[in-house]
């Protein structure tokens, strides 16, 4: 093990380190795309994609398990709200099938 001033560096706690940053910066551009794709999209049309993403997911999703999940919560106001018109979504389809 190599040493830095005197302390052994942990080179599987850096790579981990590095593979986070990595992933975080990821996600945070695939949030960015979907925002800049989705800008004008009516509220409706979103909590569709969010009930879709619940079923596929088998449950209801966080806002870091989506694409989008960022944008989605601020257009709604807040993840439960987005949450509850996701749900009203999945009722409205399956009521049309």
């Amino acid at each position: 093990m190599s040493q830095r001033g005197g302390r052994p560096i942990d080179f599987q706690a850096w790579a981990q380190n590095q593979i986070v940053k990595r992933a975080v910066a990821a996600l945070e551009a695939r949030d960015e795309a979907f925002a800049e794709r989705n800008a004008d999209t009516p509220l409706p049309q979103l909590a569709r994609y969010l009930s879709r993403c619940a079923i596929s997911l088998g449950h209801s999703p966080s806002p870091s398990e989506v694409d989008g999940g960022t944008f989605i919560e601020q257009r709604f106001g807040s993840w439960a709200a987005a949450m509850a018109a996701a749900l009203f979504a999945g009722l409205m389809d399956q009521m049309n099938d």
